[in-house]
């Protein structure tokens, strides 16, 4: 095996994915905990699978260049002109290399005068151990560091909370050093042949470690379409906390149908955010809700929020058999040290029905538990002495009777 290494040749990659939230299913963790709602947590992403390098044989001609340079390895050379406007095609487990970048085709030409690599068959195109695009075609410039691929597949990176969104497309366009441009793709979070759900756009832009943009998105279920958005924006950061849709997640039920959650979080400086939730019930109705956590300290935290749902819009008609069981649920709690001394706790739990908490809730303890308990708690010393309040209200709600304490 011959190879030729490139002097001067900056290659920088287009950074793209292999296997790649509509996540999150791979679904998103619970950004703010919904007492009433659930939304599902993350599955581990699975180990993506680095190509094995092709192995190295002794070149037949001593190598050109040196460290930190470009390096291309294949079976087969052809070159054709003089330098440095030479044309060099090279075939058969074409492996090209520079730093963390590294571009594999069946076939690379190399055109010299235009400082560009066009790569035929099997492109694979890698940064480090966690970008991949690969390709039927591809062309790339390595002093612009700018190209394209097509007929391509790929995910973004992996974000702190392990979201990864893979893509297949027409055309993946490298337009920035961090950021590229998709052609009729289709995104998810799901690693089944036929995703979950997905979104499919004519039009969308990466920005890496920062967000996707969709256009003119249409949401799909077992690509089935659902629900069409002139724009969507799904967050891809690394850090934690970073405003944008939260993956859409899915699920099923024998009395509510379908459920299709959707959610919007939004952050509010350092110490706060909000979070809008929506919920699609099938056989049911909608709900829709709102989670808001504040901290004020390292130690003092408030949470506050609500939960609603419209019932028997969909699905059968309410009569003596199909009753409206939709309802309203409000919760706050948080604990706050206040510097002179004083510490406020509360925990508050409202319900407007019975029913209500029994069909939409998804915690056990809830859907069994005929007890509702808020309550709030004030504590100060001074010296030797303490003073110690609390308040106190508990429900308990079974069919046709409610006491309340």
């Amino acid at each position: 095996m011959r190879f030729t290494r490139l002097t001067g040749a900056l290659l920088v990659a287009l950074m793209v994915p292999v296997a790649a939230q509509f996540q999150q299913t791979n679904p998103v963790d619970r950004q703010v905990s919904n007492p009433i709602t659930d939304t599902p947590n993350i599955n581990p992403v699975s180990t993506q699978q680095t190509v094995s390098p092709v192995p190295r044989r002794t070149p037949s001609v001593e190598p050109e260049g040196g460290s930190g340079e470009v390096v291309i390895y294949s079976d087969k050379q052809t070159v054709e002109g003089k330098e440095p406007n030479r044309i060099v095609h090279h075939i058969g487990n074409v492996d090209i290399h520079y730093g963390i970048y590294r571009l594999q085709a069946d076939e690379i030409t190399m055109y010299e005068a235009d400082h560009k690599f066009m790569a035929k068959g099997s492109v694979v195109f890698d940064q480090g151990d966690d970008q991949r695009i690969t390709g039927a075609t591809g062309v790339w410039n390595y002093k612009t560091m700018l190209g394209y691929f097509e007929d391509t597949t790929g995910f973004t990176n992996q974000t702190n909370d392990g979201t990864v969104i893979y893509f297949t497309a027409d055309r993946v366009e490298r337009t920035g050093l961090n950021e590229m441009v998709v052609t009729n793709g289709s995104f998810t979070a799901c690693q089944e042949a036929v995703p979950k759900w997905s979104f499919t756009a004519k039009r969308a832009t990466i920005r890496l470690h920062d967000r996707l943009r969709l256009k003119g998105a249409k949401f799909r279920i077992k690509d089935v379409p659902i629900l069409a958005l002139p724009f969507a924006s799904i967050p891809i950061k690394e850090k934690d906390r970073s405003s944008g849709f939260l993956t859409p997640t899915i699920g099923f039920s024998g009395s509510k149908g379908t459920r299709i959650s959707g959610a919007y979080y939004r952050t509010l400086g350092d110490s706060a955010d909000v979070t809008f939730r929506g919920d699609i019930y099938t056989s049911r109705g909608i709900g829709y809700g709102m989670d808001v956590r504040t901290r004020a300290n390292s130690r003092s935290f408030f949470n506050f929020g609500f939960f609603n749902v419209k019932d028997r819009i969909f699905g059968h008609g309410v009569d003596a058999s199909h009753p409206d069981q939709g309802g309203t649920s409000v919760y706050a709690d948080g604990v706050h040290y206040f510097p002179n001394g004083f510490t406020v706790a509360i925990d508050m739990r409202l319900v407007s029905s019975l029913a209500f908490r029994q069909v939409f809730s998804d915690g056990v303890q809830q859907i069994i538990s005929p007890i509702e308990v808020s309550q709030a708690f004030i504590n100060k010393s001074w010296g030797s002495y303490t003073l110690n309040f609390r308040a106190r209200s508990e429900e308990i709600s079974i069919p046709n009777v409610q006491e309340k304490t």
